[in-house]
């Protein structure tokens, strides 16, 4: 998978602007299709699938045409509501991310 970049503008995949709303990360797979992601801080929102079907469906009916498109939607926590909404809609997955890092003390200074 790669970031898009469009041919006409050379604008990349990264907050891709459309006239929609702001695609958070746009790429393309192996094949050519487009791929979605909405990112979230926290937790998802219900209204989070509702967004994603939107710049899925502007993809599909413009630069997308004729090409397969998916979404993802990544936040720290995917609520039940929310996999029961993506159920009903194809090509959309859910990814639950998680943060973990070390804290290693620095020595001072020496002459």
């Amino acid at each position: 998978m790669t970031l898009y970049v469009d041919p006409t503008s050379g604008v990349d995949g990264i907050e891709f602007r459309t006239p929609v709303g702001r695609i958070d990360v746009l790429a393309q797979d192996a094949d050519g299709g487009f791929v979605v992601f909405e990112l979230k801080r926290a937790s998802a929102p219900d209204h989070a699938i509702g967004q994603l079907a939107r710049y899925m469906g502007w993809l599909k009916t413009t630069i997308g045409r004729g090409r397969s498109v998916h979404g993802v939607i990544v936040a720290r926590q995917i609520n039940q509501t929310l996999r029961y909404s993506v159920a009903a809609i194809p090509n959309v997955s859910l990814y639950e991310y998680k943060v973990q890092f070390d804290l290693n003390k620095v020595p001072e200074a020496t002459d």
